[in-house]
């Protein structure tokens, strides 16, 4: 797995994730400044089916200045925010609209002063690529459609060029071979069981 989707789990962590990366958002990641999930969670919902629909996946930081080129990005949320956001709540809502259900993890840091923050990972597709299942959020999620982040925008988008969907099919055509060849090395083992079996009771007679 790429160094920068690795798991987020405190300040310090964060403070290097976004000096490493400098200014702007690395395409697997999403920044939202600082509020309760009630104002973000059709936001947050429309990022993470767009990265789960990447290579690798994602995450959505939650308390980061989407201008990170700011002499301060780390704005942070109140504790009182923070703990609006729970791994079971964001999972069932972002779930009535994500299809086929994403993985998510869901972690908050506390830089100690005051500030907190919130980093949701989200894992890329197992076999389909997501697609939103139902409107929501006044237009902002749409039934049926499929969102990624593309190469040339730093948004999760439902607008994307030829070259994106190419490698999202990619994607998902590489995932299907790999689980055809589980299937196929599965029965081939099935068979030699099977075959050993019969070979030894044969040889009983």
């Amino acid at each position: 797995m790429s160094e920068n989707l690795s798991l987020i789990t405190n300040y310090q962590q964060l403070r290097e994730f976004i000096t490493l990366e400098g200014t702007g958002e690395p395409r697997n990641t999403e920044f939202k400044n600082g509020n309760d999930w009630e104002h973000l969670k059709y936001k947050i919902t429309r990022a993470l089916v767009g990265l789960s629909n990447l290579e690798y996946g994602g995450k959505v930081i939650l308390g980061i200045q989407e201008n990170t080129a700011d002499s301060n990005p780390f704005v942070g949320m109140t504790f009182e925010q923070s703990e609006t956001y729970t791994l079971d709540k964001v999972k069932e809502f972002v779930n009535e609209y994500a299809d086929p259900p994403l993985e998510i993890k869901l972690h908050k840091i506390d830089n100690g002063n005051g500030k907190y923050f919130v980093v949701i990972n989200v894992l890329e597709f197992s076999e389909l690529p997501t697609i939103c299942k139902k409107d929501g959020g006044d237009g902002m999620l749409q039934r049926s459609k499929i969102y990624i982040r593309p190469k040339k925008k730093t948004e999760t988008s439902d607008n994307f060029s030829h070259h994106d969907m190419r490698e999202l099919l990619d994607l998902a055509t590489e995932k299907h071979h790999k689980r055809q060849l589980k299937i196929h090395e599965k029965f081939k083992k099935l068979e030699e069981t099977s075959k050993t079996k019969f070979d030894e009771e044969v040889s009983d007679f």
